[in-house]
């Protein structure tokens, strides 16, 4: 009787060890389903944390993607197709001469000022272009981003003041850089108007080698050309002449001698040049030739061309 209870408690030990491995062995499968499971996750922004206390906030993505079909070759030219930017963008070629920040580039969330909209930098600050917009608008310079480093490009349309201050009133647009590149990207484009002048010229190289999974580095650099040619006002029909008459109902000739180029007049019939009433209605006679403006052009009494 003793030997039966000892051979019963040697097989209930025996059995119970083999559930315990049995039990150990379908954890440590389960545990690496779970881990196989698991996915690399990427926070960009410097408060993405608070964001979540704010409450939905309207992003937009632009994917590296969205970028290359596009064909657009500035950042700033991306960012004009969103519905949420208006108003008070600006690039080099709106800007021509009369700027106080030549060349550069940037945009308005909302219409509300390039001074309201935020740019972040793999969500950093940037520090502002050297010169401010209307002496007083500093803003960031979107022609410093080349766009072939671009990764993507994360847009919230909604005023962030609360999380990033004043200068995120309209919004905030977040650039994220591309990362992991390896290998060597060479792009090249060329465009021209229909009419001439204007013509765009772009080429660009970008490399970059190291991983951060396996070197822990990884090192890119990109070299950007862009040039845009001038449009004259002679190539185009509507400013070669301020002759607007013949562009439709109620469109006036507004030409004028004292204009910067100024235009060349003759005396009304029956009239003497002391009875036209211009700024320089009392110039002698053509034959003496001698009245001159305040850009010191002579103003003869010829024919209107």
């Amino acid at each position: 009787m003793l030997k039966q209870k000892y051979l019963c408690a040697a097989l209930a030990v025996v059995f119970a060890g083999g559930f315990g491995f049995a039990a150990n062995a379908q954890q440590a499968q389960a545990e690496k389903k779970d881990v196989a499971k698991v996915e690399r996750v990427e926070v960009t922004g410097t408060n993405i944390r608070r964001v979540d206390f704010e409450g939905p906030q309207p992003v937009v993505v632009v994917s590296r993607e969205d970028i290359e079909k596009s064909g657009k070759s500035t950042l700033n030219e991306v960012l004009q197709n969103l519905t949420a930017v208006s108003g008070g963008s600006f690039s080099e070629a709106s800007l021509a001469g009369n700027s106080f920040a030549p060349g550069t580039s940037s945009v308005s969330l909302r219409g509300l000022g390039v001074n309201t909209t935020l740019v972040l930098l793999n969500g950093r600050r940037i520090a502002n272009y050297g010169f401010a917009q209307n002496i007083n608008e500093g803003f960031v310079d979107l022609n410093s981003i080349p766009v072939n480093a671009i990764e993507r490009i994360d847009i919230l349309k909604d005023g962030a003041s609360a999380i990033y201050g004043s200068d995120a009133i309209a919004g905030v647009i977040n650039v994220i850089l591309r990362r992991d590149y390896t290998g060597v990207e060479l792009s090249a484009s060329y465009g021209d108007s229909q009419d001439g002048g204007g013509g765009e010229t772009r080429a660009s190289v970008t490399a970059g080698f190291g991983s951060l999974g396996t070197n822990r580095f990884n090192v890119m650099g990109t070299l950007d050309y862009y040039k845009r040619d001038a449009i004259n006002s002679q190539q185009r029909s509507f400013s070669k002449s301020a002759d607007q008459r013949g562009r439709g109902p109620g469109a006036r000739d507004v030409r004028s001698p004292t204009g910067n180029p100024g235009y060349w007049f003759g005396t009304p019939t029956g009239q003497t040049p002391a009875n036209v009433n211009t700024a320089f209605a009392n110039c002698p006679p053509r034959t003496s030739c001698g009245c001159r403006d305040s850009w010191r052009r002579r103003w003869w009494h010829g024919l209107r061309v």
